[in-house]
């Protein structure tokens, strides 16, 4: 007998579409996609996608609300820890590894992301904006406290800039890594591997922002970090099984 076919609900096409179109958008940019291209990469007719999106602005737009509202994987735990040196280094060291070695819950999230910021400031910027007010500035501000806890400890010479203009510089520096790091063919050969190049961003970011060499000695342990990002990224994942089979 036959593998019969599971039916979706309207909500689970309509995710599974998002899904597939969603790295289409990414790579190609909004006027790169046709209905056709998601159909295919969807495995169903074009009629269908019309069903649920009657446009490709439609998609798309869900596509970015998608993008903004997903949960974050590691937000909840970073901002759970206090307000401290510390803390500032083991939340910068989760978000760079997230975002440079592309190691969310959901493979292949972050790249797109990425990608999707860097064609929407090609066009328009209504993606990045919007990603801007819903994910990245909750992130910006859990790091400014944390920032503002090293310099009040004397773990951090206070500069000249504010400590939220001073995370975002760091921020948009992580972007650009990953970003330079998008296409096969790379721009730039930096003559390490993304580990290397996850290493020595955060050195620049710890002494870019006045971190004492002594303080990153003390807190910038690389291989307990990793455990740290690895044991939180299995707790996301065994929480999201256990919510998803309920």
């Amino acid at each position: 007998m036959g593998k019969v076919k599971h039916r979706m609900n309207a909500e689970d096409r309509r995710e599974a579409i998002i899904a597939k179109a969603t790295p289409l958008f990414a790579r190609r940019g909004f006027h790169g996609v046709r209905f056709k291209d998601i159909a295919k990469a969807a495995s169903i007719s074009e009629a269908l996608v019309c069903r649920h999106f009657p446009d490709k602005e439609a998609l798309f737009e869900a596509i970015q609300d998608s993008g903004c509202s997903r949960p974050d994987d590691i937000f909840e735990f970073a901002n759970s820890l206090p307000r401290s040196t510390e803390s500032l280094v083991t939340v910068t060291y989760l978000i760079a590894r997230t975002i440079v070695m592309d190691e969310g819950v959901q493979p292949g999230h972050e790249e797109n992301i990425v990608r999707l910021i860097g064609h929407s400031l090609l066009e328009d910027g209504q993606f990045a904006k919007n990603i801007v007010s819903n994910k990245i500035n909750k992130w910006i501000d859990v790091l400014s406290k944390h920032l503002d806890a090293a310099i009040k400890s004397g773990d951090v010479s206070p500069g000249t800039a504010n400590t939220r203009s001073l995370i975002w510089i760091c921020h948009h520096l992580i972007i650009s890594i990953c970003m330079f790091n998008l296409p096969k063919k790379k721009p730039v050969e930096y003559g390490m591997n993304r580990e290397e190049m996850l290493e020595h961003t955060l050195l620049v970011i710890f002494r870019g922002v006045g971190m004492k060499p002594a303080v990153i000695e003390k807190y910038y342990d690389s291989k307990k970090l990793k455990e740290i990002a690895k044991q939180n990224l299995s707790d996301v994942q065994s929480h999201n099984h256990d919510r998803n089979t309920k």
